[in-house]
């Protein structure tokens, strides 16, 4: 009797730290959401890059939209080269993925690319509008410039309030257009737990969080 006691709290013990193990490996889908949003903030700030060019004298405003600047060019999961496709890419190829996974990855990918193209042509499309009318106020204010109705340094001062301006205007193109972009990444993000695993994911969310 006290021998079959004793062997019950052993197997009560070891039930103990078998649920204990699990529930540490578990997640619980509140954190699980938690987590996939904060990938998604990350990975939405790595898009739409722009750098304003030019606007002096003898150069006019342009703008470098980086590597989206053909946005209808959809790259599959081997050909694509943009800043935050590459983050996503580079942390799931350091992962120990089988040929299942690849091909769910390169569905899923395929998918972000084509909505993402068509959020990055409305935000490209916005962004050359702005410098366009950047550009006019630049002419007009050096044609005041040639016919000495400024001087240089009033030329120069003008200018550049004009570029911080518009830079503020951008910034909040950008976040708006970020919004945008962000159901895009979602729809890929969302299935990598199901896809990855939980080891998996935890290292995926590892390697683009930092």
């Amino acid at each position: 009797m006290r021998r079959q006691f004793k062997n019950n709290w052993i197997l009560a013990g070891m039930a103990f730290l078998t649920f204990s193990c699990q529930q540490e490996n578990d997640i619980s889908p509140k954190q699980l959401e938690v987590e996939i949003d904060e990938v998604i903030e990350v990975i939405a700030n790595k898009f739409l890059s722009v750098i304003i060019l030019g606007g002096d004298e003898k150069e006019p405003f342009s703008a470098d939209l980086g590597n989206e600047e053909n946005p209808n060019a959809r790259m599959s999961f081997d050909e694509s080269d943009e800043k935050g496709s590459r983050a996503m890419i580079s942390c799931l190829r350091a992962l120990d993925l089988d040929q299942t996974q690849m091909q769910q990855i390169r569905r899923l990918f395929f998918g972000f690319e084509t909505c993402k193209s068509n959020v990055t042509k409305e935000y490209n499309g916005e962004i050359r509008r702005l410098i366009s009318t950047m550009e006019e106020v630049r002419k007009g204010l050096l044609h005041q410039l040639r016919n000495e109705e400024i001087r240089p340094d009033e030329f120069r001062t003008k200018l550049e309030a004009l570029r911080k301006r518009y830079q503020s205007v951008i910034l909040e193109i950008r976040e708006k257009h970020h919004e945008d972009l962000k159901p895009c990444i979602r729809g890929f993000v969302d299935r990598l737990p199901v896809v990855l695993g939980r080891e998996g994911w935890t290292a995926f969310r590892g390697c683009i969080i930092g």
